[in-house]
């Protein structure tokens, strides 16, 4: 019975030989195709993580509405953390927008394929695909925000290794987007010069340098006034990990309702007002910490007599915006008390 098996089998791979060939050809080909792909894969990965430390890649960033003091950065570096101030403006390129950052120093390095790792003054520095579909080569000029700049640099940083203008972007279009990078100077000039589209961003990246966790790095700067640290900033941020206020095209519908209940029956004398209205106006703050919330509640402040706890709003205002008029106008009436 055995050996009738045997021809059995024989005979049908005589007759299928070329059908078995090609069965055999394909698995040693999905089998090759795979191991490529896991063998590249390995080597694009373990070369991220080279160039990712190389050139310092952010372990996180976080953003806020206005401006950290120097107290604020001090209070999260003390712990060993590394921070890097990441502000930027968008400008309109044509069709494009062109975000213009900085040149970077500690975290988030740029690697030049070609050209300056950091730009001198009059220079900016490119990200690579933006500079390819833009036709921008080393020593062109590009004119942002109505100054012109000599193209220094192309490469990449590795927080835009895909250059996603918002992290809700599914897509990216180097012929749509793209970043730039240039001296301290040439930032506060453009900033000056008032040609950006969108206010000024304001984020900071960090390097926990294994001092501590990310989820350690979030309750230390919740639990920032238990060690000495007064800040708005902070103080919003704790408030808004439990809680959500008001959708902003609500906010100014609030503010001329609380101006009518609180803060007028306030400067007609009624301080009973402050204690009711204070948690009101704070709150509001918090969901939405801006230079104009903030001369809002000094404002009130002002109204109840707390001078003090005024002047810190309003030159907590003037730190964002130095020209604010409102801002200026409450501490004049505080001097003049």
């Amino acid at each position: 019975m055995q050996r009738i098996l045997s021809k059995r089998v024989l005979r049908d791979i005589r007759e299928n030989l070329l059908r078995y060939l090609a069965l055999f050809f394909l698995v040693a080909m999905v089998m090759y195709m795979v191991v490529a792909i896991v063998g590249a894969s390995e080597t694009i990965m373990q070369g991220t993580e080279e160039s990712a430390a190389v050139h310092h890649r952010e372990d996180g960033q976080f953003g806020v509405f206005v401006p950290l003091t120097d107290s604020e950065v001090t209070q999260i570096t003390d712990k060993g953390v590394t921070v890097q101030q990441d502000f930027s403006l968008d400008f309109h390129q044509g069709q494009a927008t062109l975000r213009i950052y900085q040149a970077r120093e500690k975290i988030d390095l740029f690697a030049p394929e070609q050209g300056a790792e950091l730009p001198m003054q009059g220079e900016i520095l490119l990200e690579q695909h933006y500079a390819e579909k833009h036709e921008l080569g080393l020593g062109d000029t590009l004119t942002v925000g109505g100054r012109d700049f000599i193209v220094a640099g192309i490469g990449s940083t590795p927080d835009y290794d895909a250059t996603y203008e918002k992290t809700s972007d599914t897509t990216v279009d180097s012929n749509l987007f793209g970043v730039g990078f240039v001296t301290a100077e040439d930032y506060e000039a453009l900033k000056a010069g008032g040609q950006n589209f969108r206010t000024e961003d304001y984020t900071y990246t960090y390097l926990l340098n294994d001092t501590m966790t990310d989820q350690e790095l979030k309750e230390l700067l919740q639990q920032a006034k238990d060690n000495n640290v007064k800040s708005v900033i902070l103080d919003a941020y704790e408030w808004q990990l439990t809680n959500t206020g008001l959708p902003q095209e609500q906010m100014n519908d609030a503010i001329d309702k609380f101006r009518k209940e609180y803060l007028s029956k306030l400067e007609a004398g009624k301080t009973i007002f402050y204690r009711r209205g204070l948690p009101i106006i704070t709150e509001y703050l918090y969901a939405y910490p801006c230079e104009f919330l903030l001369v809002e509640r000094g404002d009130f402040h002002n109204a109840a007599g707390c001078l003090e706890a005024a002047k810190a709003d309003y030159e907590k205002a003037l730190s964002t915006n130095p020209a604010n008029p409102f801002a200026w106008k409450g501490l004049a009436r505080i001097h003049r008390c």
